[in-house]
C-alpha cells in the first residue's frame, strides 16, 4: 500500500514539474508560432504522457513489487531529470518546447551541458522515458521510446541541427565535428577529475610538523570563506554593472570578445573577471565564450538581488573609516547607488512579499491597482500578468518612470500597466479623475519618509484618503527588531539592518507600524508576516 501511495505521488510530481517547467516559459505564449509548429509539439507532448501512462499502469498488476530492476529505473529518473534541468539551463531563455525564431538566436550554446552533447535536453526526455519503462517493468512502454518517440526526436534533433548550420555555418560545424550527439562520457570524467593533495599534505607535514599544516589549512579555509566570497561579489557586481551578467543569463552564453568590442569594454579585465568566476564554478568556459554553470545559474536566480544589494550600498562600505572620523557625511559627500537600490529590492522581493501581497489582492478581488514608488515597476507589470489585472505606477523620478514603461512596452503590457511621474503626498492634485482604483499599494517606500518624520508618512495616508477616501491599501515594509533578538538568530536581517541604518533609513516594528496605522485613521484588515526576513505585509482601509 505504502508504494502504490509513493509511487502515485511520484507520478504527480512528474506531471506537476513538466508543466510548470513548460508553461512557466513565456516563449510558449507566441504568438508567430504555426500551426504545424503547434501541432508538432502538442504531438510530442502528447507522446511523452502516453508512454509515462502506459508504462504507469503496470503498477496495477498484482505482480508488480519495487525490485532492483525498479531501483535502477528510478536512478536513471534521477539523471535524466538532473540533465534536463541542467540542459535548460544552459539554454537560458533559448528554450522552448517551440522553435526559437532567428531573431532572438545570438549565437549557439556551447558550454553547461552543452559541452558534452549537442542536444542534451532530448538525449535527457530519452533517459527519462526509459526508466519509466525499466521503473514500472512496461515492455510496451519501451517499444514507444525505442521505435516511435526516438526517431521523432532524431528527426527533429537532425532538422533542427540543418537550421543551425544555415545560421551559423562556420561555428556551429565546428561544434559539431568536437561534440556527439550522445554524451561525451571521456570529457565530463575528465572534467569531474578531482586534485588530489594527500601525498603532498603526507610530505610536507613530516618537514614541517602537522601543527604547522593544521594552521595552513585553517588560514586556507579563512581565506576561501572572508576572502574568497569577496571577490566573488566584487566580480558578480561588475559583470552586473556593465550588463554582461544581463546577457548570460538571458542568451545562456556569451562571446566576451565580440560583447568588449561591441560595448567598448577593456577585454583583458574582463577576461580576468570571467576566468576567475569559472575557476570558482560559477562559469563555464571555452576559448572565449562563458556561460553559467548550474550552480551559477542557481545563485543568479535566487541570489541576484543580494548582489545589486551589495553593489548599491558599495559607497556605504567604503567609506565607512571617514565617517567614523566625521570626515564626510552620508546623503551629502556620497550616497548609494538609487538604481541599484530599487532593482535588488524588486527581485528579492519576488521571492516572498511579492507572491503574498498578489495573494491578498486576488482573495480581496482587488484588480485596479495604484501603486505608489512604483520604482522600476516590477510588482505591478508582474502582477498585470495576471487576466483582468491593471495599474498605475507613480513615482518623483522621470528616469524610474522611463524605465518602468520601457519595461511594460517589452513585456506587452503596456496598456495594462501604466506609469507616470508624480508626487504621493499630493495624489488628488495630478492623478486623473477618470482612474478607476481598487487599492492603492506601496511596497518598501513608507520607511523611507519614515527616516524623516513619522508626521512624513501621516501626511502620504492622508494625501490617499483624500483622493481615494474608500478603497483599501496594501502596505509591505521592512521591521525592525531588537540586537537581542538579531544576535539570537543572525539571519541575513543583521546585515539589512545594518545598511539601512547607515544610510538612515527609517525601521519600524510591527506594533509601531500599527500604532501609526491607528493615529493615521486606517483599519488593519489582515497581516501576513515572515518573521525569518522581518517583512509585513497589512492590508488596510480607512475609517468611516
Amino acid at each position: 500500500m505504502l508504494l502504490k501511495i509513493f509511487l502515485h505521488l511520484f507520478l504527480g510530481y512528474i506531471f506537476f514539474e513538466r508543466i510548470q517547467n513548460t508553461f512557466s516559459n513565456a516563449v510558449i505564449y507566441r504568438r508567430d508560432k504555426t500551426k504545424v509548429e503547434t501541432l508538432l509539439c502538442t504531438s510530442m507532448v502528447a507522446l511523452y504522457i502516453a508512454i509515462l501512462l502506459i508504462s504507469f499502469s503496470n503498477v496495477y498488476s498484482p505482480d508488480y513489487a519495487f525490485t532492483g530492476w525498479a531501483l535502477s529505473g528510478f536512478l536513471l529518473w534521477g539523471l535524466g531529470f538532473f540533465y534536463r534541468r541542467a540542459a535548460i539551463r544552459s539554454m537560458g531563455k533559448n528554450w522552448s518546447i517551440y522553435r526559437v525564431p532567428p531573431s532572438r538566436l545570438k549565437g549557439i550554446i556551447t558550454l553547461g551541458s552543452f559541452q558534452y552533447s549537442r542536444h542534451p535536453y532530448y538525449a535527457a526526455s530519452i533517459l527519462e522515458l526509459l526508466s519509466y519503462a525499466i521503473m514500472f517493468k512496461a515492455a510496451l512502454g519501451a517499444k514507444l521510446v525505442l521505435f516511435v518517440y526516438l526517431p521523432l526526436i532524431l528527426i527533429r534533433a537532425l532538422s533542427e541541427e540543418k537550421r543551425l548550420l544555415q545560421l551559423f555555418p562556420t561555428e556551429y560545424a565546428a561544434y559539431k565535428e568536437r561534440t556527439p550527439m550522445g554524451f561525451n562520457i571521456q570529457a565530463y570524467l575528465a572534467d569531474l577529475k578531482p586534485m588530489n593533495n594527500v601525498r603532498q599534505i603526507i610530505v610536507a607535514s613530516k618537514k614541517y610538523g602537522a601543527w604547522h599544516i593544521f594552521r595552513i589549512l585553517r588560514m586556507n579555509r579563512a581565506v576561501q570563506r572572508y576572502f574568497r566570497n569577496y571577490m566573488i561579489t566584487q566580480c558578480i557586481c561588475a559583470l552586473s554593472k556593465t550588463g554582461v551578467l544581463d546577457v548570460l543569463m538571458d542568451e545562456g552564453e556569451l562571446d566576451i570578445a565580440r560583447y568588449a568590442k561591441a560595448k567598448n569594454l577593456n577585454f583583458r579585465i574582463l577576461r580576468l573577471l570571467c576566468d576567475y568566476l569559472y575557476v570558482v564554478r560559477i562559469l563555464h568556459k571555452h576559448v572565449f565564450n562563458y556561460a553559467l554553470t548550474g550552480y551559477g545559474r542557481k545563485l543568479m536566480d535566487d541570489s541576484r538581488g543580494v548582489f545589486d544589494f551589495i553593489y548599491a550600498y558599495a559607497p556605504i562600505f567604503e567609506n565607512l573609516d571617514v565617517l567614523i572620523k566625521n570626515e564626510k557625511k552620508y546623503g551629502v559627500d556620497f550616497d548609494r547607488r538609487g538604481e541599484f537600490v530599487g532593482r535588488a529590492s524588486a527581485e528579492l522581493a519576488d521571492l516572498f512579499p511579492f507572491p503574498v501581497a498578489r495573494f491578498l489582492l486576488t482573495k480581496f478581488r482587488l484588480a485596479r491597482i495604484l501603486d505608489l514608488g512604483s520604482g522600476s515597476g516590477d510588482f505591478l507589470i508582474g502582477f498585470c500578468k495576471e487576466p483582468d489585472v491593471s495599474g498605475y505606477g507613480i513615482d518623483l523620478s522621470p528616469e524610474a518612470v522611463s524605465y518602468a514603461q520601457k519595461k511594460s512596452q517589452e513585456a506587452g503590457l503596456a496598456e495594462k500597466a501604466r506609469f507616470i511621474v508624480g508626487d504621493i503626498m499630493k495624489l488628488k492634485e495630478f492623478v486623473p479623475s477618470d482612474i478607476q482604483v481598487d487599492v492603492i499599494t506601496s511596497m518598501f517606500v513608507l520607511h523611507e519618509f519614515l527616516s524623516i518624520s513619522e508626521t512624513v508618512v501621516l501626511n502620504i495616508f492622508e494625501s490617499i484618503k483624500k483622493a481615494f477616501p474608500d478603497k483599501y491599501i496594501l502596505i509591505c515594509e521592512l521591521t525592525r527588531c531588537s540586537l537581542d533578538r538579531l544576535y539570537k538568530t543572525p539571519s541575513g536581517v543583521a546585515e539589512h539592518h545594518l545598511f539601512h541604518n547607515l544610510s538612515n533609513q527609517g525601521l519600524a516594528t510591527s506594533e509601531e507600524w500599527r500604532r501609526l496605522f491607528e493615529k493615521a485613521n486606517l483599519e488593519l484588515i489582515t497581516e501576513e508576516r515572515l518573521d525569518l526576513a522581518e517583512q509585513s505585509i497589512f492590508l488596510l482601509k480607512p475609517r468611516q
